[in-house]
């Protein structure tokens, strides 16, 4: 008979417990340490104890909810809406309704995309509280509609669409400062919107192809 040995292995250990079931979303403010997590219907943060505190109710769908920040505050998407969240006051606000599918932030600008009409919209300059109708910019070189939005740490905007997509930069312009870059166009797409990850310096996602077939890209 093979020789055979009993290895003592790492194992887990709960560390905190929720009222509310049904995780979407953890994150950690890298400039604070705290952590918040949406769960169900409730924003909740967890201290260094494992002691939770709901900090608020979002709205709720089938798709993860995001974070991002500009230092100051949260952007939070859930349930398709955009809340800011003041981290000095712990004030959770409603800001855009159905019309966030996922968020982020980017040169002190929030940024929401819609994923129904392809849509991204922009706040304020450092105010992720101020949302004007008028300032928002949309797909116009290629005619496959946007499905995510993902920010680098080199300031793109990564936009995939469903068989092809676009990068764009700060290009200081005005009033959307925002603006396509031509050297970054690409020719997959993305067949899951919330697969889009960073990977070091490259952006992963999955893709399908014209015959069906399923390829992570980066």
């Amino acid at each position: 008979s093979a020789p055979a040995s009993l290895l003592r292995i790492q194992g887990v250990q709960a560390f905190a417990t929720t009222t509310a079931s049904g995780s979407r979303r953890l994150y950690t403010h890298d400039q604070t340490g705290r952590c918040f997590a949406l769960q169900g219907a409730s924003l909740g943060e967890v201290d260094s104890n494992g002691v939770e505190t709901v900090r608020g109710t979002v709205a709720v769908d089938a798709r993860p909810g995001t974070f991002s920040t500009n230092g100051d505050e949260l952007l939070i998407t859930s349930g398709g809406n955009a809340y800011s969240y003041i981290l000095a006051t712990n004030t959770l606000t409603l800001e855009v309704t159905g019309e966030a599918t996922m968020g982020a932030v980017l040169y002190g600008y929030g940024l929401i995309f819609d994923i129904a009409t392809g849509i991204v919209r922009l706040s304020d300059l450092n105010d992720l509280t101020t949302w004007d109708p008028t300032q928002f910019f949309a797909r116009s070189i290629n005619t496959d509609p946007w499905q995510a939005l993902h920010v680098t740490p080199s300031g793109y905007i990564i936009l995939p669409g469903t068989q092809t997509g676009e990068g764009w930069y700060n290009a200081g312009t005005s009033p959307i400062p925002f603006a396509p870059d031509p050297s970054a166009n690409f020719a997959r797409g993305i067949a899951a919107p919330f697969s889009i990850q960073q990977l070091a310096d490259a952006v992963v996602w999955l893709s399908r192809g014209s015959e069906g077939d399923y390829t992570v890209v980066r």
